[in-house]
């Protein structure tokens, strides 16, 4: 139940926090209209989207979102050309998740790794579900992305699929409240963090 992951969360020390269902706001909007003056949860959403001309599927992290901006994303998604000049000119606060998860050659890896760091200024570098390695891969290519002076942004997040997993991963950043927080994470004013962390971005910048 929403109410139980919010819960777990902040028991874990989590100052926000933030459901990212599959395609579906459904449980963020559940909690806000139980607890409509909660201040420290926001609405997110994980977007499955795809290249057109290969298939191949793409996660995305969509943090801060509205309703209105939730029905044109599903709109829109199955086609990751439309759907990203979309959240752009909203100026939605948006990143790439587990950026080789879902990778199964249907694209040639020099043109989809290049393509995916140009489209996207924010990349989850570390994820409590994958592995260690893959985590690696992520942060040294956002580093790469970073070396070439683009002002870009690392996040973490659990990928919690039972209660267990909640709130062990996370993005860390020194906000006074929520729209600091997230504002923070689209200068790029923060890091990921977590359990059997196994890099991470320097919290100093």
């Amino acid at each position: 139940a929403p109410e139980d992951v919010y819960r777990i969360a902040k028991e874990r020390g989590m100052s926000y926090v933030t459901l990212t269902d599959h395609d579906s706001i459904d449980g963020a909007l559940y909690l806000l209209n139980k607890n409509p003056d909660m201040k420290d949860f926001f609405i997110g959403e994980e977007v499955e989207t795809y290249f057109p001309e290969t298939g191949q599927r793409i996660h995305i992290g969509v943090w801060g979102l509205n309703e209105e901006q939730h029905r044109e994303v599903q709109r829109l998604r199955p086609n990751i050309r439309e759907l990203i000049p979309y959240m752009k000119s909203q100026r939605m606060l948006f990143g790439i998740n587990h950026l080789f998860q879902n990778y199964r050659m249907k694209n040639v890896a020099g043109r989809y790794i290049s393509e995916l760091l140009e489209m996207f200024d924010i990349f989850e570098v570390l994820n409590g579900a994958m592995a260690s390695f893959h985590n690696r891969v992520v942060q040294q290519l956002s580093e790469t992305v970073r070396d070439t002076g683009r002002k870009i942004a690392v996040v973490g997040g659990s990928d919690a699929h039972t209660l267990k997993h909640v709130g062990k991963v996370y993005t860390v950043s020194r906000a006074n409240s929520l729209p600091e927080f997230l504002q923070n994470i689209r200068e790029g004013n923060c890091f990921a963090w977590g359990d059997n962390v196994y890099t991470c971005a320097d919290p100093a910048g």
